[in-house]
């Protein structure tokens, strides 16, 4: 099945409107997938975020003691398994482009201060949703 540029936005969709705002399907335009008479929202991952050079105010550095999930990671810094896309977004250098599931020890890696998670999961809802730029 081919996709192109098709797909529905958030609004669009009645079951992902009260998702929360780390949940993939408020960010990132989906479609509609039938099986067997069972619905699924497929992400279209054509596209994606790029946070090129953020605010310095907004990062953190620390290091990864012992082998670790970014998930775990994600729990750890921001209490929500589901922000770990964040972090790997912070990363795609340190991570060589690769998407790990987990971090190597003594890694140092950047993220998103708590304190302004929000800001930015809004700002990129903002930008890829109502300004069009994320088909």
């Amino acid at each position: 099945m081919s996709v192109g540029r098709i797909g529905y936005y958030r609004s669009e969709l009645d079951d992902i409107q009260t998702l929360k705002m780390s949940n993939y399907d408020r960010i990132f335009k989906v479609y509609k997938y039938t099986i067997e008479n069972k619905d699924f929202n497929v992400y279209n991952m054509m596209k994606k975020i790029d946070f090129g050079d953020i605010d310095g105010d907004f990062i953190e550095n620390t290091e990864i003691v012992g082998d670790t999930p970014l998930t775990i990671i994600a729990y750890n810094l921001y209490s929500d398994i589901r922000l770990w896309w964040i972090i790997y977004l912070c990363n795609v250098d340190v991570f060589g482009g690769e998407a790990p599931f987990v971090v190597k020890s003594s890694s140092e890696i950047r993220y998103i201060k708590p304190e302004f998670i929000t800001l930015v999961q809004e700002e990129i809802t903002e930008q890829t949703i109502y300004d069009n730029r994320h088909y």
